[in-house]
């Protein structure tokens, strides 16, 4: 976004620390019992939603929810475990009432939902976030290659 000459904010939504949900725990091959730091944002673009981010990660790279201030990347890099490649699952949905208030669109509109797992250079999975963006504010283009 930045490098469409758009301004980047956030706004917390929450900081916390806690046990782990059972998605948490598949995506990251945590057990019940080990904590996790979550981190939810409110992103904007020139003081429009454009997204929201709920980023899961073990508490054993971040203990301290609130050490983070602006890249999830950076803070990761500092501990050592800033992930080296990351499997992204996309797919559209119809946005919930919440999540729709938040990004100030119509509750079911549609919606890009957006699941990422980070996965550090020793295989480690180390982020799971979860993005639901307005149907409207991305645009996604790939490049399919015949290897024959």
């Amino acid at each position: 976004m930045e490098a469409r000459g758009k301004t980047i904010t956030s706004k917390w939504l929450d900081r916390s620390l806690g046990m782990p949900h059972e998605d948490e725990c598949k995506a990251l091959k945590l057990a019940p019992d080990q904590e996790v730091v979550r981190f939810y944002r409110l992103r904007y673009a020139d003081g429009k939603p454009m997204a929201l981010e709920l980023a899961t990660i073990p508490s054993c790279y971040i203990l301290n929810p609130f050490a983070m201030e602006g890249s999830l990347y950076d803070l990761l890099e500092q501990q050592g475990c800033r992930p080296v490649r990351a499997l992204q699952r996309l797919r559209a949905i119809s946005i919930d009432e919440q999540r729709a208030n938040l990004l100030d669109i119509p509750q079911l509109s549609a919606a890009l939902y957006i699941e990422r797992t980070g996965i550090n250079h020793d295989g480690t999975h180390v982020e799971f976030t979860r993005s639901w963006f307005p149907g409207d504010s991305y645009d996604f283009v790939a490049e399919i290659r015949d290897t024959i």
